[in-house]
């Protein structure tokens, strides 16, 4: 099992070797191991900053020692700003005075994770790859996560599965499509439905809301996972299951 704080520490690592430069985002996904947006995504739930934040807010921290040998106008270019006005005013934001003034400074410092962990409160997260699988199921079109969990009780009462079976739940913008699949057939109405085998980052917590500052919609998982015992959800990293 792969530690994930490793790549999160390298991806923090890029940003900070190009800290004053045009940073290339796109390259935290190949870091990270999975598409941009849930690069995106995965960065600010597990550091609590956006991997712009972290930049803005580093630039800003470095540049109290940078007003010591250069003027407000050579660090607000090198901070990316196009204007002294500009930089002066997020400065301010951030250490509540203008780069002319003194007082007691904000400061993040590079982030930096114990690699011989596993998980990160209240996150259980870790790396997993689910294998090739074939289930059969029953879709229903869902307009809240409300009408889930009736649509569960009343599968499971009229079903009465034994086995395990795989709550899958595909986000389609205003609808969502919402799949209970298992094993083995168990009438006409269920059809046929393919896991592919790929990467995936599993998230052990079925009390999370998946939520994050930049994004105000519910981050929905691609797979969800019950058991019997464990209850675990997955987001997928590369490229879709099949229904």
């Amino acid at each position: 099992m792969e530690n994930i704080y490793k790549k999160l520490n390298d991806a923090i690592c890029y940003l900070e070797e190009h800290l004053f430069e045009n940073i290339d985002y796109s390259q935290l996904s190949k870091i990270l191991e999975m598409n941009e947006n849930y690069s995106k995504i995965i960065f600010e739930l597990l550091t609590g900053y956006t991997p712009t934040e972290y930049v803005r807010l580093r630039r800003l921290s470095e540049a109290v020692f940078m007003l010591n040998h250069q003027s407000i106008i050579e660090v607000a270019i090198a901070c990316g700003y196009d204007t002294r006005e500009g930089f002066s005013r997020a400065f301010k934001r951030f250490h509540g005075f203008s780069p002319s003034q003194k007082g007691t400074y904000k400061f993040l410092n590079k982030l930096e994770y114990n690699e011989k962990l596993l998980v990160k409160p209240p996150l259980d997260l870790c790396w997993c790859e689910m294998a090739k699988q074939t289930l059969y199921g029953i879709s229903y079109n869902v307009f809240s996560l409300g009408e889930i969990e009736n649509i569960l009780v009343r599968f499971k009462k009229k079903y009465c599965p034994n086995e395990a079976f795989y709550c899958i739940l595909e986000n389609r913008g205003e609808k969502l499509k919402y799949t209970i699949a298992l094993k083995t057939q168990l009438g006409n109405e269920f059809e046929r439905i393919t896991l592919k085998k790929q990467k995936y980052i599993q998230i052990n917590n079925p009390y999370f809301d998946y939520k994050t500052s930049s994004y105000n919609n519910l981050i929905l998982p691609d797979i969800e996972i019950f058991d019997g015992e464990n209850h675990y959800l997955l987001f997928s990293l590369i490229g879709n299951f099949h229904v």
